[in-house]
């Protein structure tokens, strides 16, 4: 295995500091302890004006020791971020002079030297009064670190100046290739009260810097409407134009006013936890998107000036909460800050939502054992690698994940993804020709995650036809892997796959699994498929069959659990949908690279995320499947690209067990699809609201259709649908 990190660490960009050319590598990774991005390092460009608004040295007077070329003194105070317009000079030492049109008191300047090949520059910054008389300011005489576009920011005691003056003193690539400022930005010291806190929709992904185009909440306050045992989310949004200091929060709990004989007679809770968390940025194709939820509540934080600082808000509402209001509030502090307090409201209602380990949904996201192993640099099936993956997949676990993802053999998918899917069976062959197989990582993983994740239902084993054609086999003789032709059509395959089913049977059968193993495919074809069935049902015909389908066939009648790409599910009938599911089949949809619209990328509208769990219980799918929970690439907390597919598409949540906006969404789709057949199925006793229900559905049937392109308003469906459902669960 290819281990991109050593040392058990992340990459500097992980840190406090961004990761510069110059610092050895031992120095560039650190403990785990420290598991999310800082987001300093990591962007490709700094927007081209950050909030100007307090910055005094924009478009100021300056003089300068000398200039090369058309590198004029005004372009480092222009109020841009632009690598390709600076003031240069040549021959160290060489100074840059801001002059203002009168003393102010100032307590910290950020600054751009030129980043480009990541020369390492040694340069003060000092203040005067008068021109003559000078103080240190900034002091890196002794620099061994480059510039990125982010820029540095310094930080000092309030200083009355007027002079600003910065001296570049020795330049990595030479001092004839001299200095060059990019931009040098100084800001006053501020009064309380600069900060503020917006409250926003949980739907809203906000961006890293500039205009908010979102509509905030009304009365700035948190109001919430939930089931028992139902999560709810908000948002809110912190600002500040001069930057902030040690940005924390402080959540508490929501409380209601409950008589002692109301708590012991309904053995209600009097309150419950908030749970609120700073959001962190990674990069789409280039772009900063809000993404990351942290998951340290005592975190602390320094923003510059015009960072827009995002904060998750959930509530896990508890099953025996009082159907009534619980109130509480969220702080919001910073140093030298007027604390900010935000209410919150709860309205719960009397229908309570199950565990989520009994929820009905067929949810199956695949999981990738051997990308966490790669992050974390540990061995793989070691105790230190279940340890890691433990938080992780019980994340997946209660969000009601019913499906174990196996491996049968070596990269089923042929290397679609960084790091490739090993198998969890060595396949050997032995000195007499025979074969034998050792299933020591498949149990550990089935055995874990049955037992101490609590994913249970079903074991879905790939695969029989993978996209390679070829079958990895171990030669036991000479120590070197064989890869033997695997086409279903040749006769080879049966003398395979017959010998192993067998084995595979009585192993499964020995360990209790037998039931819930099936073999699954992926989107391969009829002619691929049929012959591979064919052998199934012949050596092991107690296997179910579980298969993504691109396109629907006949074949699809020969499969326990079908999961069609959302594109093209309108084959798929309500009729046959039912037939299926009378004959104990189930029936379910799938987005991956595709559709563009809806889907979860990492720069999907968040609507689509939620519009998705809701679209099958509409349209009464069993639930839904996506083909990566974790597969990441190089370093997803840089960015989530990875080869040709788009951003995002290859993983839902991030190492160090952290979540995304758009995995909470996706959940929030799931509890809608629990609520909705809840809802339903109540109905079928209760005339009036099965009349509300049976008008809902019809309501919902023409908004929430597949064929159609509806990009802005899934938003719209997801309001209709949520104040409905809030409707008709305050009535019954």
């Amino acid at each position: 295995m290819n281990h991109i990190f050593n040392n058990k660490g992340l990459l500097a960009s992980l840190l406090s500091i961004p990761l510069f050319v110059g610092i050895s590598a031992e120095a560039q990774h650190v403990s785990l302890d420290r598991k999310v991005s800082d987001e300093r390092g990591i962007w490709g460009k700094t927007p081209q004006a950050i909030n100007q608004a307090n910055n005094i040295f924009k478009g100021a007077k300056v003089s300068v020791s000398g200039q090369y070329g058309t590198d004029i003194a005004q372009y480092a105070t222009d109020g841009l971020i632009d690598g390709s317009k600076y003031w240069g000079c040549e021959n160290l030492p060489i100074w840059h002079q801001v002059e203002l049109p009168k003393a102010r008191r100032i307590e910290s300047i950020k600054l751009w030297l030129l980043w480009t090949g990541s020369p390492i520059y040694q340069y003060k910054v000092e203040g005067s009064l008068d021109g003559n008389n000078w103080n240190t300011l900034v002091d890196q005489s002794s620099n061994s670190i480059a510039f990125t576009p982010d820029g540095l920011s310094f930080n000092f005691e309030p200083r009355e100046v007027r002079f600003i003056r910065t001296t570049i003193t020795s330049n990595s690539r030479g001092a004839k290739t001299g200095g060059h400022v990019v931009e040098i930005q100084g800001f006053e010291k501020q009064n309380n009260g600069s900060m503020m806190a917006t409250v926003y929709s949980d739907l809203d992904r906000l961006p890293w810097t500039g205009q908010i185009s979102a509509t905030p909440a009304k009365d700035n306050s948190i109001s919430l409407t939930g089931w028992r045992g139902e999560r709810v989310n908000a948002q809110i949004l912190i600002q500040s134009a001069q930057g902030l200091k040690q940005l924390r929060l402080k959540s508490g709990q929501v409380s209601a006013r409950l008589s002692q004989k109301q708590l012991v007679k309904k053995r209600s809770v009097r309150s419950f936890q908030i749970a609120a968390n700073f959001i962190k940025f990674t990069q789409s194709h280039g772009t900063p998107v809000a993404d990351i939820i942290s998951n340290d509540s005592k975190e602390r934080m320094d923003d510059a000036a015009g960072i827009n600082r995002s904060v998750w808000v959930s509530i896990d509402i508890p099953s025996n909460a009082m159907p009534t209001l619980y109130k509480g509030e969220i702080i919001v502090s910073a140093q030298g800050e007027k604390d900010i307090s935000i209410p919150v409201e709860i309205k719960v209602q009397p229908q309570t939502l199950p565990a989520a380990k009994d929820w009905n949904i067929l949810l199956d996201i695949w999981q990738q054992p051997d990308s966490i192993a790669r992050w974390h640099d540990v061995a793989p099936w070691s105790d230190e690698h279940f340890a890691i993956m433990k938080p992780m997949m019980k994340r997946l676990a209660d969000s009601g994940q019913k499906v174990i993802t196996a491996s049968l053999i070596d990269e089923a998918w042929n290397g679609q993804t960084f790091d490739k899917f090993g198998s969890m069976i060595e396949w050997i062959k032995q000195a007499d020709g025979s074969m034998r197989w050792d299933y020591t990582n498949f149990d550990k993983w089935v055995d874990f995650m049955i037992n101490e994740v609590g994913i249970k239902e079903q074991i879905s084993c790939y695969t029989m036809i993978p996209w390679s054609m070829k079958l990895r086999v171990l030669n036991e003789a000479t120590g070197e892997y064989e890869y033997l032709d695997n086409n279903p059509r040749a006769a080879s395959y049966e003398k395979s796959w017959g010998p192993f089913l067998t084995d595979f049977v009585k192993h499964v059968k020995a360990k209790g699994w037998e039931e819930i193993t099936t073999i699954a495919i992926d989107e391969r074809p009829d002619y691929l498929l049929r012959p591979a069935l064919g052998i199934v049902k012949k050596y092991a015909p107690q296997f179910e069959i579980a298969s993504a389908i691109s396109h629907p066939s006949s074949a699809n009648d020969l499969v326990y659990s079908v999961s069609v790409g959302l594109e093209y599910t309108a084959p798929f009938t309500p009729e046959m949908r039912a037939k299926r599911r009378a004959v104990g089949q189930k029936t379910t949809f799938y987005t991956c690279c595709n559709p563009v619209s809806p889907n979860t990328f990492t720069a999907s509208p968040l609507a689509e995320s939620v519009w998705l769990g809701l679209y099958a219980a509409v349209h009464d799918y069993d639930g839904y499947l996506r083909w990566a929970y974790n597969s990441w690439g190089r370093n997803p907390f840089e960015n989530t690209d990875f080869g040709s597919w788009k951003s995002g598409d290859c993983f839902l949540v991030y190492p160090g067990n952290l979540s995304s906006l758009r995995w909470e969404k996706m959940r929030d789709g799931y509890e809608e699809f629990e609520k909705y057949n809840i809802l339903r199925k109540k109905a079928q006793s209760n005339p009036k609201l099965k009349e509300k229900m049976e008008n809902l559905q019809k309501e919902l049937l023409p908004r929430f259709e597949a064929s159609k392109t509806r990009h802005a308003k899934y938003r719209e469906d997801l309001k209709y649908f949520t104040e409905q459902m809030n409707k008709i669960s305050s009535d019954h």
